[in-house]
């Protein structure tokens, strides 16, 4: 749930074409408004300071998605999105341990050309 609104920004990398794949984008003033009512109704259920972990889970999703896309890029060669993927973990990375917030706005400054 917390990295619903954001997960559309793992796939914004650019083809060898310039096109990329992502189907939708949310703004940052509806990111935040998602993240509000999920709160609310974390804390309707006695769960207080449930979006605290949003960057925890973003870290994690990044872990994932670079994985996930290791298998697919040597099968057929084109290493595009596990290259833009693994500029997003490393983005993450010195965020989450420096204990900066992780900007999932900033993965679309990271695609590799």
């Amino acid at each position: 749930m917390l990295t619903a609104p954001v997960v559309e920004r793992f796939w914004g990398f650019r083809t060898r074409d310039r096109k990329t794949y992502e189907e939708f984008h949310l703004d940052e003033g509806q990111v935040s408004y998602y993240l509000r009512k999920i709160e609310k109704e974390a804390e309707s259920h006695r769960i207080k300071d449930f979006s605290k972990f949003s960057d925890d889970f973003i870290l994690l999703k990044a872990v994932w998605s670079l994985a996930y896309e290791k298998h697919p890029a040597e099968q057929s060669g084109d290493t595009t999105k596990w290259n833009f993927r693994k500029k997003i973990l490393i983005y993450c990375m010195k965020r989450y341990l420096s204990g900066e917030p992780i900007e999932t706005k900033e993965f679309g400054g990271l695609n590799v050309e």
